[in-house]
């Protein structure tokens, strides 16, 4: 469970424009580690690759706007594949 909530917040960090080597400073892990989050989360929700991964999410309401820009929304990722499946 904690990895995917780690695929989430990469996947928010992903969505503000945040390149591989900044989200692994922000969540304190290695920069291979931060691609291995972004990539659970596209292959979570589907996805290609991450542009596609942050559009699913933000439709899926896996990411949420915000006055701030983006944030995880009410559901982990383990959800989101539940929304993908339905």
């Amino acid at each position: 469970m904690r990895q995917s909530h780690r695929a989430v917040q990469a996947l928010a960090l992903a969505a503000a424009g945040t390149p591989n080597g900044e989200i692994a400073v922000r969540l304190g892990t290695s920069e291979d580690m931060a691609k291995k989050f972004i990539q659970r989360a596209c292959r979570a929700l589907g996805a290609a690759n991450r542009v596609q991964a942050v559009v699913l999410a933000l439709v899926r309401g896996v990411l949420v706007l915000d006055a701030g820009g983006v944030g995880r929304g009410p559901t982990s990722l383990r959800d989101a594949r539940r929304v993908v499946s339905s």
